[in-house]
C-alpha cells in the first residue's frame, strides 16, 4: 500500500473535524482552493497558520506522514504543568487582535485562553523539536565515528 499524500492526509483531517474544505481554508486564513492545489510539500508559512488553528494536529504527520494525527489521541494536551487543557473551539485572527474594550468578559477570556493555549502548544512544540534534534545529532555523531573506524581502517 502507497504512502498517503500530504493532501489526501490533509483531507484526512478536515474530515476527522467535521470541516468542508472551504471552511477549513476559511478558518486557517489560506487561500480558496488551497488544499486542491497541495502539492508534495506546504510552504512553512501555511503550516504556521494551520498550525495556530489547530494545534491539536501532528505537523509531522502532516508532512511526512509519521506517528499519529493529533498530539495526543483524543485531542487533549497536556502542558508542563500537568494541567490539561482542550484547544478552543474559537478562531481569533492573531494579525487583527480584538481590542479589549470591544469584547465583553466572556470573549476576552475565550481570547486569553487562546492565546494561552496557543503559547503552551507552540512551547510543547519547541521542545518536541529540541528532544528531537538532540536524538539527530546523537545518530550523526555515532554514524561520523563509524565513519572515521571505517576511514582508518
Amino acid at each position: 500500500m502507497e504512502a498517503k499524500s500530504i493532501k489526501e492526509r490533509l483531507l484526512d483531517f478536515i474530515k476527522y473535524k467535521g470541516l468542508t474544505v472551504k471552511s477549513f481554508e476559511k478558518e486557517c486564513g489560506l487561500s480558496n482552493g488551497f488544499v486542491s492545489k497541495t502539492g508534495k510539500s506546504i510552504r512553512e508559512a501555511s503550516l504556521r497558520q494551520i498550525s495556530l488553528r489547530f494545534p491539536e494536529l501532528n505537523l509531522q504527520w502532516l508532512e511526512h506522514g509519521i506517528d499519529s494525527m493529533l498530539t495526543t489521541p483524543d485531542g487533549v494536551s497536556t502542558p508542563p504543568s500537568g494541567k490539561k487543557y482542550v484547544f478552543p473551539p474559537t478562531t481569533f485572527d492573531l494579525d487583527d487582535p480584538p481590542a479589549s474594550n470591544m469584547l465583553d468578559n466572556d470573549e476576552y477570556s475565550a481570547y486569553v485562553e487562546f492565546l494561552r493555549t496557543s503559547l503552551l502548544s507552540l512551547q510543547e512544540k519547541y521542545a518536541a523539536l529540541e528532544a528531537t534534534l538532540a536524538k539527530k545529532e546523537a545518530q550523526i555523531d555515532i554514524l561520523l565515528n563509524e565513519l572515521k573506524q571505517k576511514q582508518n581502517n
